[in-house]
């Protein structure tokens, strides 16, 4: 998904090649709210979700009792990476919530912040 929303809710996400989620989101607000993420995998990063949030107020990313395991990918990341781009003192905020982020190849959660525009759109 890019320049839109995501919302999912009790959604099961399994065995897909190329990652479960891919998100780029600007001012908007994406939920995932229950879901089973498991056995994905990624060429590059995030076999689980990968998240690049920008450009929004208050949270641009919620995950919410769901669970991630077992994902796989080729870089360092293989669960959870989120990328959040601030400006000035304020960016995007990121809630991962009563979440269980299990058994993944690499590390299980990675969230960065890029200062100023690089990643702008």
């Amino acid at each position: 998904m890019q320049s839109g929303r995501i919302t999912a809710m009790m959604s099961t996400m399994a065995g897909n090649f190329g990652g479960a989620i891919y998100l780029d989101s600007s001012r908007t607000h994406s939920t995932i709210h229950g879901a089973l993420i498991d056995g994905n995998s990624a060429a590059v990063e995030a076999g689980g979700i990968f998240a690049i949030v920008r450009r929004c107020s208050g949270i641009g990313l919620e995950i919410v009792g769901s669970v991630i395991e077992r994902n796989r990918a080729g870089g360092p990341v293989s669960g959870i990476s989120v990328q959040s781009v601030v400006r000035g003192n304020t960016g995007p905020r990121v809630l991962i919530r009563r979440c269980d982020v299990t058994d993944h190849s690499g590390t299980a959660l990675l969230i960065a912040a890029t200062i100023g525009t690089a990643m702008s759109s």
